[in-house]
């Protein structure tokens, strides 16, 4: 039996890449680790594996719409809804339920099976988990919940099914579920099925990658200045009128753009993700013709180009052990031809020692207000951490 489940899972999950309305949810749901499992519930997840005791998960319909896909994608949508992290002072039992109902009227939207005894009540079509919660709350007393034995208890305490993972904490869990959620929506933007987002997702993601750094209006200022190739006489300044009008250049856009990562020692996986969200707002924004993109500490420890969101996926942190820029000038000098770098740093390291290279800098330095530019300009920001 464990065989054939093992099989049928496998089959599930192609079967879900396969259903057209679940391009986003498929991207979520194979990036978590599921497996065939003798417990004693029919499925449970921590958020980071779900588990389906093998019986149940065969007695499912198969196919892009049957109840094995409806399973998978139900135990998918508890981390992807962030429903452990949503769950604060709430009995977890009443909980449990109000987030299975969330999660299957999504699934059922999408006219996708569910196991049979999945809570799905009409009334909560739309609601939130919260508001589910403080109905359901309301209306019952203390000794009476709906009977739901299926799908009571599939969500259990975060990390402990997964190895290495036990005693996660809530802001562990965030920026695990943050890294997931982000890959997935590049691939849904650069694929053209934004639209599948859920709105709960979707609304959190515009919160987590609401750029800090007005991009357009930093870059559009250094265009201006390394794009010298003619002048034209555009909208004048009403302050000189009747004098004269004033020339500006033709063009702007940039050709080439370094952007330079320190990912030194200190560096944890969740503030590079903070990073490669303000990276990916610039990049989005204003759409130079060429990113080199590269991680450094004591040396340059990983390049690439950026040409579409795809290539945003595979970036992991690469610590690059201690933080000398006059490496990351060289290698720039020797291996590329931008007339920009954009550096991110902390800022921590000998300016002394620095020599001006033969290209503009613009220094992005967090969490260090005080931190002056041996050349080049500065902007400072305080660096989003996950909550």
């Amino acid at each position: 039996m464990y065989q054939e489940a093992e099989e049928a899972l496998e089959m599930a999950k192609m079967s879900a890449m396969l259903n057209p309305s679940l391009k986003f949810m498929s991207e979520v749901m194979l990036r978590l680790n599921h497996k065939i499992s003798d417990i004693p519930a029919t499925a449970r997840t921590d958020g980071f594996t779900c588990e389906y005791h093998p019986e149940f998960l065969l007695k499912q319909t198969a196919g892009s719409y049957g109840s094995r896909v409806g399973l998978l994608t139900h135990e998918t949508f508890h981390p992807a809804l962030q429903h452990f992290i949503r769950q604060e002072y709430r009995d977890a039992e009443l909980w449990n339920i109000s987030s299975d109902e969330e999660a299957n009227h999504l699934i059922k939207s999408e006219n996708i099976a569910l196991p049979e005894g999945g809570c799905c009540t009409p009334k909560y079509k739309g609601w939130s988990a919260e508001n589910i919660y403080d109905d359901l709350a309301q209306n019952l007393c203390c000794e009476s919940k709906p009977e739901n034995p299926k799908d009571v208890g599939d969500m259990v305490e975060l990390g402990s099914l997964t190895k290495g993972k036990e005693g996660t904490s809530n802001q562990e869990a965030t920026a695990h579920i943050n890294e997931i959620l982000a890959v997935a929506a590049i691939r849904a933007e650069g694929n053209g099925y934004s639209d599948q987002i859920p709105p709960f997702v979707k609304e959190y993601l515009e919160k987590l990658n609401n750029p800090i750094i007005p991009w357009l209006r930093v870059m559009k200022t250094h265009m201006s200045r390394l794009t010298r190739t003619g002048y034209t006489y555009r909208a004048f300044n009403r302050r000189y009128i009747p004098t004269f009008f004033l020339p500006k250049f033709a063009s702007e856009s940039l050709n080439e753009v370094l952007i330079a990562h320190d990912t030194s020692g200190s560096v944890t996986t969740q503030q590079h993700r903070a990073d490669l969200t303000e990276i990916w707002n610039m990049v989005k924004t204003c759409k130079p013709k060429k990113v080199v993109y590269c991680q450094w500490g004591s040396t340059v420890v990983d390049n690439r180009i950026l040409k579409r969101p795809k290539d945003f996926e595979g970036i992991d942190l690469v610590h690059g052990g201690g933080t000398r820029p006059q490496h990351l000038f060289d290698w720039a000098i020797e291996n590329t031809k931008t007339k920009l770098a954009i550096i991110f740093s902390d800022g921590y390291f000998n300016k002394e020692i620095l020599k001006e290279p033969p290209f503009k800098i613009l220094w992005i330095i967090y969490n260090n207000p005080d931190w002056v530019a041996p050349f080049g300009k500065v902007i400072h920001y305080t660096r989003k951490e996950a909550s």
